[in-house]
């Protein structure tokens, strides 16, 4: 029972801290954190860090993922294929802002 018990609180925990610690490893910029909710639910992001591809082939992998059972909204899902292709694109990835004086 105690170990069912622990199991819980920890699996819960995973749940809480996932979409926030997902965010560590994303650049800063518009649909970060959508990005990070929407695929820190079930994997964290370092699964696609190093990966560059094509919108096209982004928006194949969100709806795999979809598929398997990721749910986002419209809004959400233009929003992630917009970052994941800017900041996860072939071109090269865009500057941070620089920090205000």
């Amino acid at each position: 029972m105690r170990l069912n018990l622990l199991t819980a609180l920890c699996i819960a925990a995973l749940a809480v801290m996932t979409p926030a610690a997902a965010q560590d490893g994303l650049p800063p910029g518009p649909g970060r954190d959508e990005t990070a909710k929407a695929c820190g639910g079930c994997h964290g992001v370092e699964t696609f860090l190093g990966v560059r591809r094509t919108q096209d082939i982004w928006e194949t992998t969100i709806q795999n993922m979809i598929n398997f059972g990721m749910t986002i909204s419209d809004a959400d899902y233009d929003t992630v294929l917009t970052y994941l292709t800017v900041y996860f694109g072939p071109a090269p990835r865009p500057k941070a802002p620089a920090p205000s004086p």
